[in-house]
């Protein structure tokens, strides 16, 4: 068999090339990569990539085919695979050399934002799998990351996701917002549940996002798991206002925590200060069981009922005692607490702070109970 001369495979790899260099104006015309990307045609996609990488090995690496062209949306390949949820072509793409993928498109949004937004989990792992460092908190035009955008959506499985993948739970984006803000202002219990167990800092501003959005019982959790402050005092009354019984929820735990000023607060604006739990206890028994003396006194002169028992027959006062708070117990003392009272055990706040070894609680209530039977 005749070996073909040198000029004629020259000719025929100058012909092959032609014909290449032909079939990119119609990839230019067609986008023919782009359209397989967003029907999902694996098989031309991989024919595609395997003809101009060998066109690229005979050219000296010129390539008819940018596997990153962008269309007037400014949006690749891998833009519109990751986009229609096209997961096989998306790893295709991905392992192409030259692939991009933290490619912007005209609204600066990378392949994995497009993802995160239609919520496709499988292309997210894909583009995240040996990442760039800090791609999963690349900001678009607005700076929002793929994590605000699912907060933003509502995506549960999608936010968790992105936060076991090392996504910064603290990045705004041009406007100041976080994704707690953004879960906060659409009424996403759940994701802001999740950020705040993960340590998301909660600010008056996010509780005000839910509350002016009309949701309730995320303002709810918000200030709930927020160290009060005066400012949260204000919108706590904001809240009570809007929302009847949510000013008693508050007011419980500023109560607790001894915060004077968001108590005063609350009781100026309307709060009941005979409010009780689930288990009966009042914010006079919190503060007492604290150990907060001013808040005890606030409360006081705002006409708590000073008796008033919790599910278990314990009032203020056999808190106290039981926590050795002197002063509360002086306090509630001169506030007409009676020092008899009785659990559903039958024990008396004297016997409870002896049996805790409150000594100089035990002689306050040794004495004023020797002043009541010299009354009595």
């Amino acid at each position: 068999m005749e070996k073909p001369s040198p000029t004629t495979s020259t000719n025929r790899l100058s012909t092959w090339v032609s014909k290449l260099k032909s079939a990119n104006t119609i990839v230019k015309t067609h986008d023919r990569l782009r359209w397989a990307a967003i029907n999902g045609n694996r098989e031309e996609i991989s024919k595609l990539l395997k003809e101009h990488s060998r066109f690229s090995t005979l050219t000296g690496g010129q390539s008819a085919l940018d596997v990153n062209a962008q269309d007037k949306l400014g949006r690749s390949a891998l833009h519109w695979a990751a986009a229609r949820g096209k997961a096989e072509c998306a790893s295709e793409l991905t392992l192409h050399e030259k692939a991009n993928r933290l490619l912007k498109d005209k609204d600066g949004r990378t392949p994995l934002h497009e993802a995160v937004i239609r919520g496709h989990e499988a292309i997210v792992n894909i583009l995240l799998e040996n990442q760039i460092p800090h791609a999963v908190d690349r900001g678009d035009n607005h700076g929002r990351t793929a994590l605000h955008w699912a907060a933003e959506n509502g995506n549960e499985e999608m936010v968790q996701f992105l936060i076991d993948r090392d996504a910064d739970i603290l990045k705004e984006d041009k406007c100041k917002d976080t994704a707690l803000h953004m879960a906060a202002r659409n009424g996403h219990q759940t994701i802001v549940q999740t950020l705040v167990k993960k340590n998301a800092p909660v600010e008056a501003a996010t509780v005000r996002l839910a509350a002016e959005n009309n949701h309730q019982e995320v303002a709810k959790f918000l200030i709930q798991n927020k160290d009060p402050e005066e400012e949260d005092g204000v919108i706590a009354v904001e809240l009570a206002q809007k929302w009847p019984g949510v000013g008693e929820i508050l007011l419980l735990r500023a109560a607790g925590e001894g915060h004077e000023a968001v108590v005063k607060l609350l009781l100026e604006g309307g709060a009941s200060v005979d409010a009780k739990d689930r288990d009966g206890q009042t914010p006079l028994w919190r503060a007492a069981w604290g150990g907060h003396e001013a808040v005890v006194k606030l409360l006081l002169e705002g006409g708590a009922s000073v008796d008033a028992k919790d599910q278990d027959g314990q009032t203020p006062l056999w808190r106290a005692a039981g926590e050795g708070h002197e002063a509360v117990v002086k306090l509630l003392l001169e506030g007409g607490a009676s020092v008899d009272a009785k659990d559903q055990d039958g024990q008396t706040p004297l016997w409870w702070a002896a049996r805790e070894g409150h000594e100089a609680v035990a002689k306050l209530l040794q004495d004023a109970s020797k002043m009541g039977d010299k009354v009595n």
